[in-house]
């Protein structure tokens, strides 16, 4: 019998200038659109994503969605959405064209959210939104991994209902609210019933205008403090902190997430996470304990 190998595609979106009539597997003959886009046509709406392939969105654009359904890997071949390196540009943007609460991907299997920024601007709002109902006979995990969220809005929302999910693993993220829209807090979260396995811990939470000493959690419709939060089981290691920034005060282009020294809260203050990935954002390793956030401290940056 002739077994036949199969190997990871490589694709490539660019949302300014690609066409889904383009094969997409070339730079120079990307897509408009990434395959699950409810936008998406062609070759791009006809291609379904298999474990280890990976979709590069073009750095320096801006990607305007109404959802992207994320397709799930296996265990050690994930399926891969990349905004960081290929293009001009620092990274794509992915922003949705509903409104202004939209949530711009969601997941079918299993998505890991991990070593992403996110910044608030007149397109998006810098939160994580799942919502999805769980689909019977599916396992299904969501892990939130070493991000940093900076905006306005609540960084994390876990709809009630949407939220039936056999893993949800938070770790070693930073939540800043630069203000306060309603509730100071950082989350909103359903009934603890809701999640199978409940992961959640490392985390650094700060709001400039509001202090969080009353709320950084909203469960089950009751405000919680750290200390109430930690009483049910969850970030026992978390923190209430100002996190020590290189910059974020005036224009978004010059905002500098990074952590200004060895004396910020998040330097060595995070989860071992290497069974998911061993860099930080800019590719550089991560030794020891990890850093909280997208960043590891370097000096240099």
């Amino acid at each position: 019998m002739l077994t036949l190998a199969t190997h990871a595609a490589t694709y490539y979106v660019d949302h300014e200038a690609g066409s889904d009539a383009s094969p997409g597997s070339s730079q120079h003959r990307p897509w408009q659109h990434c395959p699950g886009d409810k936008r998406a046509g062609g070759v791009a709406s006809d291609t379904k994503l298999a474990p280890g392939d990976t979709v590069y969105f073009r750095a320096g654009t801006v990607y305007r969605t109404k959802g992207i359904r994320l397709t799930g890997g296996k265990s050690g071949r994930p399926v891969t959405y990349d905004g960081n390196r290929w293009g001009p540009g620092p990274r794509c943007l992915i922003t949705t064209t509903n409104a202004p609460n939209s949530t711009a991907m969601s997941s079918a299997h299993t998505a890991h959210i991990a070593v992403n920024v996110f910044y608030e601007d007149r397109h998006n709002n810098a939160h994580i939104d799942i919502r999805r109902k769980k689909i019977r006979g599916m396992t299904q995990t969501v892990r939130i991994l070493n991000n940093t969220i900076i905006g306005w809005t609540r960084p994390l929302f876990v709809g009630s209902g949407g939220a039936n999910l056999d893993t949800l693993d938070v770790r070693n993220n930073l939540f800043y609210r630069l203000t306060s829209r309603g509730s100071s807090s950082c989350w909103y979260f359903p009934a603890m019933s809701e999640i199978g396995n409940l992961i959640v811990d490392h985390n650094v939470y700060c709001s400039k205008r509001e202090p969080l000493a009353k709320t950084i959690v909203v469960n089950n419709g009751k405000h919680l403090s750290l200390e109430q939060w930690q009483a049910l089981g969850c970030d026992r290691n978390g923190a209430v902190a100002e996190p020590g920034l290189v910059n974020i005060k005036g224009p978004r282009s010059t905002w500098n997430a990074r952590p200004a020294s060895t004396r910020s809260p998040l330097v060595n203050a995070g989860a071992d996470l290497s069974a998911f990935f061993t860099t930080d954002k800019d590719g550089n390793a991560r030794k020891g304990a990890f850093d909280i956030g997208a960043y590891e401290y370097d000096p240099r940056r």
